[in-house]
């Protein structure tokens, strides 16, 4: 019971955050001299090099202990997709930074 509790907490930790920045100000990314295509480009590189970073840092999934019809599965713990997950996100701002982006707020859409 304490494990489940304890992945539990670690999953609650990382979503809360998401949600609360979900409810606030929309950001976008920023550099002088870039338009939306070069920064949507930019943002995808940098996703697929970090998501394959996190990945090579030991986010892959394991083998479960479980089967399914006899056959032994494979799946992925909450708390390695979580973890993972966060790491993906760290690496991604970081190149996004060092190609001369900045996080800004998005002005309020007009109703």
């Amino acid at each position: 019971m304490e494990n489940h509790s304890i992945t539990m907490r670690k999953i609650l930790s990382f979503l809360l955050p998401m949600i609360l920045v979900a409810c606030s100000t929309a950001t976008r990314w920023e550099k002088p001299g870039a338009d939306e295509a070069k920064t949507d480009q930019d943002r995808a590189e940098c996703r697929k090099a970090a998501e394959q970073e996190a990945f090579r840092q030991g986010g892959a999934p394991f083998p479960y202990s479980g089967s399914w019809y006899g056959r032994p599965s494979t799946a992925a713990s909450p708390s390695v997709d979580t973890d993972r997950l966060g790491t993906e996100n760290k690496l991604a701002a970081f190149c996004m930074k060092s190609r001369g982006y900045e996080l800004v707020r998005s002005p309020p859409k007009e109703k």
